[in-house]
């Protein structure tokens, strides 16, 4: 099995709540191959299983990856950090059903293509007080390649931006007044609702995350 030591120290890292799912995808971002994701996906949910039916597992591992005898410490595997394996394993499924997609180029997502049309000419529209270049070629990648629709889009696009992005090669700020006014008058589109625990809560922030690297190999 591929990296199986590696894989495993990560995923008992994540059960024992010291590895963020963010982290465990940067970790494993080289796997990049439907191929070699299928045989990684497999790897990982066997723990997830084993960690689920049982909610905890005899060893652990301590912050550098050392095992632990479970009798020397008192950081149980919480369903929380259970769950986290569930939300990477279905971010790295998604990656291959993209994979898949793009390479067959047989199927359009011409039903959750937005209602509107994006002006990419940077010259009127960046303003070096809200975007340095990077981040704003970034924004207008993601507007174009995420599948969500009008709102909701660009509701967890500000979220992503302002607080997982690498703040050394994007600078974003923006208040939501002030996000939602440009919103409005480069895109029609009004955002509203913005919560973000909903956002945390979700695999969105992994979608994104993985648009970001496609983003970065261009």
């Amino acid at each position: 099995m591929i990296v199986s030591n590696r894989i495993e120290i990560a995923v008992n890292k994540v059960l024992n709540g010291n590895m963020s799912n963010f982290d465990f995808i940067i970790e494993f971002s080289d796997i990049n191959s439907p191929e070699l994701i299928d045989v990684f996906i497999s790897e990982v949910r066997n723990m997830y299983e084993t960690a689920y039916m049982f909610h905890s597992l005899d060893y652990a591992y301590d912050g550098d990856g050392n095992v632990v005898d479970i009798l020397e410490t008192s950081e149980p595997y919480y369903p929380i950090h259970i769950e986290s394996l569930k939300m990477i394993i279905d971010h790295f499924e998604k990656q291959i059903s993209k994979d898949t997609l793009n390479r067959s180029n047989t199927e359009t997502y011409t039903d959750i293509e937005p209602s509107f049309n994006v002006d990419t000419s940077e010259k009127s529209e960046r303003n070096p007080n809200h975007f340095n270049r990077e981040c704003y070629n970034l924004f207008l990648y993601l507007v174009e390649n995420y599948n969500k629709r009008d709102k909701i889009k660009f509701i967890n696009i500000f979220y992503y931006l302002t607080y997982y992005v690498d703040e050394k090669i994007y600078f974003f700020k923006f208040t939501q007044e002030k996000y939602k006014e440009f919103i409005l008058n480069k895109f029609s589109v009004e955002p509203k609702s913005f919560k973000k625990n909903v956002f945390d809560n979700s695999s969105e922030m992994y979608t994104l995350s993985s648009h970001e690297q496609d983003f970065r190999r261009q």
